[in-house]
């Protein structure tokens, strides 16, 4: 069973294009152990399978058994359910920007500092435009 918890952490990490290096430090364990779980020769504690669960989004049922594939939340279905349209070329680049934050999955403080920032940008934004009307 661990050869596939493994397998399956693997090709998680892949399809985010996320680095061992990175990834094992989310956990906060070695590249080596990392490489040594992916390839079913060592386990992963409990909590640290948690946090691959939410570092990729997938259920422990998913994770363990298989089962369950789907994502427990999908980053469209998100941004629609703030107003993003796909139709709105506008918006393009910052549905970009948020696709990317929960695909690397910064930490809470870091999403804080990311959206004080694109809200000060905003406002520049919307006071520079006021200025040349």
């Amino acid at each position: 069973m661990s050869a596939d918890i493994g397998v399956r952490i693997r090709k998680l990490r892949i399809s985010y294009g996320i680095t061992v290096e990175r990834l094992s430090e989310m956990l906060d364990i070695s590249q080596s152990y990392l490489g040594l779980i992916e390839r079913g020769q060592r386990c992963l504690a409990l909590l640290k399978l948690i946090k691959v669960c939410e570092v990729f989004h997938v259920t422990l049922d998913y994770l363990i058994f298989g089962q369950n594939e789907q994502p427990r939340t999908n980053i469209d279905d998100m941004l629609a359910n703030i107003g993003y349209e796909p139709e709105q070329r506008r918006l393009e680049p910052l549905a970009d920007v948020v696709k990317k934050i929960f695909i690397h999955n910064f930490t809470k403080a870091e999403i804080e500092i990311i959206s004080e920032s694109i809200s000060c940008l905003l406002n520049v934004m919307h006071k520079t435009r006021q200025l040349y009307k």
